[in-house]
């Protein structure tokens, strides 16, 4: 996400710099927990199982290498298929190079699916951070009562939110 972008989400006052700092704090918690936002790789091992699960939905599939015995086999788009829910990957037995289950190492780079979420917690990250008052543990205005501790939890709901990791 840019700070352009960003700026239509949000509503603030504050310079470029210091919002692009709050926004680069979002993006590293989310690549941290959720996963990169443009691409990403998911890396097993496996001994001829016919599906491949992947950490996050995939958009689309870049590449798929096996490497097994010695040998690095780039796969080609006839050799697997991506199934409807975009997590499993299955073998075919047909294709360029066809097995009948997953062998090796695997490495697949894959664009994920879950971009529009991750930028949902992006923007939710940065308001809450807009909103919160660092360095004050606790707050009281008339009846209306606020802590750091509701701050923490604000925070890991959003991140458990943008979170769409199945197995990995």
């Amino acid at each position: 996400m840019t700070l352009t972008t960003l700026r239509t989400s949000v509503e603030t006052d504050l310079a470029d710099a210091p919002l692009q700092v709050m926004l680069d704090a979002a993006d590293e918690d989310l690549t941290l927990h959720v996963g990169p936002d443009i691409a990403d790789i998911g890396k097993q091992d496996m001994e001829g199982q016919e599906f491949l699960f992947l950490g996050r939905p995939a958009a689309t599939i870049t590449s798929i290498t096996e490497y097994s015995g010695g040998v690095t086999t780039p796969l080609v788009a006839s050799d697997y298929e991506l199934q409807p829910n975009k997590t499993d990957i299955r073998r075919l037995s047909t294709g360029t190079n066809p097995a009948s289950g997953w062998y090796g190492t695997i490495t697949v780079s894959f664009a994920p699916a879950d971009l529009n979420r991750r930028n949902r917690a992006i923007v939710a990250l940065v308001q809450l951070d807009l909103d919160h008052r660092h360095g004050v543990t606790d707050e009281s205005i008339g009846d209306h009562r606020r802590s750091q501790q509701d701050y923490d939890v604000a925070r890991a709901k959003i991140i458990a939110g943008a979170l769409t990791r199945y197995f990995a």
